[in-house]
């Protein structure tokens, strides 16, 4: 089990097994920051532009710069004096 406390100059002091162990899981590590994580990063960001336009939120001093509707509400039908 590797132990993330332990300086450099324990390494010489692990057996051979761990450290070859050591340097796999040291190149996995940095195959997933370099290959996955940019990838995964890429995926959030998309669905949250998605999410953002699907489902806009507003934000304090933009509803200013909104045009704002009116409606009237009207009958077509007359009602007795």
């Amino acid at each position: 089990m590797l132990h993330p406390q332990r300086s450099l100059s324990e390494l010489p002091k692990m057996s051979a097994a761990s450290q070859v162990e050591r340097a796999v899981l040291e190149e996995e590590f940095n195959w997933l920051l370099k290959e996955e994580v940019h990838a995964v990063l890429k995926q959030l960001q998309e669905i949250l532009k998605e999410a953002s336009r699907r489902f806009s939120m507003s934000t304090p001093g933009l509803e200013s710069q909104l045009k704002q509707e009116n409606f009237i509400l009207g009958s077509s039908t007359k009602f007795p004096p």
